[in-house]
């Protein structure tokens, strides 16, 4: 039901006919009935006001209107909503509200194996059109990560890092689209096969996906849709691998 975010759904005032000619048809059901707020603290109140005479409406007509929700992590969190018989929790599952507002813990990371280690010396040159000419020998990780994976595409020139070895290192020169490319000279031995964390956690050390965000000009939400299907998803539960 559209009760003023203005983008889809049935206008609230038409949503009563709406559902009569639904529950009259016998090729379909209700399954439930639902709106999205604004998160504007002044105006949600005014949507759930709108959600809840919808509601009284269909039940007056007889009609069960099935499961009825509203509510975002923002709403959960904030209060700003009733919970009603259903919450939609996106940014909160994955552990990314603001951590003022709730002791949230990130369960998405982003991971890649190192697949070359060079040495590179005054001269050489990284990415096509040589961009990133190398001015001192440096010692270079390639990582099979790049934009077509989602990964932000001007986060490389906003000082952005990865894990190797429980230890930051930065991105260095151009992006392609199926590599990264790490300056690892000096500290430990960084080998191929060696563990990379693009954001997440590796040891003590942290990159959270609000600190990537920030490096790519981007935010929690498009980097978490922004991934693409082609990457393989693992599912952890208490440190073991499930799926």
């Amino acid at each position: 039901i559209d009760t003023g975010l203005s983008r889809v759904g049935v206008p609230f005032g038409a949503a009563l006919p709406f559902m009569v000619d639904v529950a009259a048809r016998p090729e379909l059901a209700i399954a439930g009935l639902f709106t999205t707020l604004v998160e504007d603290e002044a105006y949600d109140p005014v949507q759930i006001t709108r959600l809840n005479e919808v509601v009284a409406a269909v039940q007056a007509q007889g009609l069960d209107p099935g499961i009825v929700h509203a509510a975002s992590s923002a709403a959960v969190i904030q209060g700003t909503a009733p919970l009603l018989d259903m919450v939609r929790v996106g940014n909160g599952f994955y552990g990314f509200e603001p951590q003022t507002l709730v002791d949230t813990k990130p369960i998405l990371s982003l991971h890649a194996r190192v697949i070359t280690v060079k040495t590179l010396m005054p001269g050489d040159s990284i990415a096509y059109h040589r961009r990133g000419l190398i001015e001192r020998e440096t010692r270079v990780a390639t990582l099979p990560v790049g934009y077509a994976d989602g990964y932000p595409f001007n986060a490389v020139d906003n000082g952005a890092q990865v894990l190797i070895r429980g230890r930051r290192w930065p991105l260095i020169v151009y992006m392609s689209a199926n590599h990264v490319t790490v300056d690892v000279t000096g500290g430990p031995e960084i080998q191929v096969g060696d563990e990379a964390v693009l954001f997440g956690r590796q040891g003590d050390a942290e990159i959270s996906i609000s600190e990537l965000a920030r490096w790519g000009s981007s935010s929690e939400y498009k980097i978490c849709t922004n991934l693409s299907p082609l990457l393989p998803r693992v599912f952890r539960y208490s440190g073991v691998d499930i799926a």
